[in-house]
């Protein structure tokens, strides 16, 4: 019932219900290799990536002599082609994130250090009057 209902939410379009009926299917049948299938479409087409994956392996390891077995290997390739670069990507980022709040820490420190400058010529002047310099 879950499967079929997943089925016909896949056909509206409505990816994000039919992962979840698929969900339900195979939480009643564990070995119902086409919802695992069926959902990894789903989650593709949600750009779930890893989740999809995830299927695809599970389907895979169920139905080994599948028909579709050799364009599901590559759907396989490419998703975790696409992970590996989206972690790339991600790693990438978050060490030009920590450069520049270095950057921006580093110019906060100068200019503290400024004003500790500016504070210290500031005493001087207090300290000494134009007739001091004088004599």
């Amino acid at each position: 019932m879950y499967y079929n209902l997943g089925n016909n939410y896949y056909t509206m379009g409505k990816f994000k219900n039919s992962a979840e009926m698929y969900t339900q299917a195979i939480t009643y049948q564990k070995d119902l290799d086409l919802a695992f299938l069926n959902r990894a479409n789903a989650y593709l087409q949600l750009v779930e990536y890893k989740s999809a994956l995830n299927d695809y392996i599970h389907y895979l390891e169920l139905a080994p002599d599948s028909k579709q077995k050799t364009d599901v290997e590559e759907i396989i390739r490419l998703l975790s082609q696409t992970l590996s670069d989206e972690e790339k990507a991600q790693l990438d980022k978050e060490a030009r994130e920590k450069q520049l709040k270095d950057l921006i820490k580093s110019l906060e420190d100068a200019k503290d250090n400024s004003k500790d400058l500016q504070a210290g010529t500031e005493k001087l002047e207090d300290d000494y009057t134009e007739g001091d310099l004088m004599d």
